[in-house]
């Protein structure tokens, strides 16, 4: 499909989310192979980390995957809120309760599959912590 749409003369851009639960450096290694393959017929690639939705599957199985909601922090400014109010109130700020997968964790792996991009000439662009200052 990647090659007949490049073939057809359109752009084409592949969106990945990355941190979702259980997620290792493999498979962030097979992401980085996927850009690799097809980086010639990719105009860009968007990384976004993984943010919690209240009412979707995810959510819905968080205590079977063992995802804890970290206490004391915010985690939907004003501003997040009013963007997506369709969907409740996102999580970006959960964990694993082995104390893995925290948004730090997950904002490294985002910045990672990014850079690879760039290194491979696809240009990027993301959600994360570099737009974060539009909601506080």
């Amino acid at each position: 499909m990647i090659r007949a749409i490049h073939d057809a003369g359109l752009l084409q851009s592949a969106i990945f989310i990355v941190g979702y639960p259980g997620e290792t450096g493999d498979d962030l290694r097979e992401t980085i192979d996927f850009v690799a393959e097809h980086r010639a017929r990719l105009s860009d690639v968007f990384a976004g980390s993984l943010v919690l939705l209240r009412g979707t599957p995810l959510w819905e199985r968080r205590e079977e995957l063992e995802i804890e909601i970290i206490p004391g922090i915010p985690s939907h400014p004003a501003a997040l809120r009013a963007t997506c109010a369709l969907y409740t109130f996102p999580h970006a700020n959960w964990r694993l309760r082995d104390g893995t997968s925290e948004l730090a964790q997950r904002e490294a792996r985002r910045e990672r599959l990014q850079a690879a991009a760039r290194e491979l000439g696809v240009g990027t662009s993301s959600s994360g912590a570099e737009v974060q200052h539009l909601f506080d």
